[in-house]
């Protein structure tokens, strides 16, 4: 069932590659010219050999991903170097994907849990809220609430979408 896939997906995804790899985006990268780019050849990767994302999931968020891209394009290298800092701080606005990590809303918290909290299914579409969260000293907190959106592609049920 779709409920399952989308929170094996949180558990597989908070244990193995939360805070260690950064998967959830393209990032921007430095082409020989000295003009910057988003490089999606990891999150291409990722989503590709996980098992999880449907292939609308990379094409849900073009349009996004170009925007940015667009915007990088005008960064001036130089300004970069003096800052010190990333480039997408230079287009904050078009490429926020790029300040935390997208599929949990985290930088850097101890995230380590997920649970569900809804499901909502129509014919081959489904919608899975889910709660991740982690623990404060020994406490446990509810950290955010993705909602993850899945479709029926070839028989098995894949993610098309993880709103915030």
């Amino acid at each position: 069932p779709p409920q399952e896939m989308a929170l094996n997906f949180y558990k597989w995804y908070l244990k193995n590659f939360y805070l260690k790899h950064s998967v959830e985006s393209p990032i921007p990268k430095i082409n020989d010219d000295f003009k910057y780019y988003l490089d999606d050849s990891i999150h291409l990767e990722f989503l590709k050999s996980s098992g999880y994302f449907s292939t609308l999931f990379y094409q849900n968020k073009l349009p996004e991903y170009k925007k940015c891209e667009e915007s990088l394009l005008k960064v001036n290298y130089k300004d970069v170097e003096e800052c010190g800092c990333s480039p997408a701080e230079f287009v904050e606005k078009k490429c926020m994907f790029c300040f935390y990590m997208v599929w949990t809303n985290g930088q850097g918290e101890d995230i380590s849990t997920s649970k569900l909290i809804k499901f909502k299914l129509k014919e081959n579409e489904a919608l899975v809220i889910i709660v991740v969260g982690g623990f404060q000293e020994v406490e446990h907190y509810e950290y955010y609430q993705p909602n993850v959106l899945l479709i029926k592609e070839k028989g098995a049920w894949k993610i098309s979408n993880i709103e915030l």
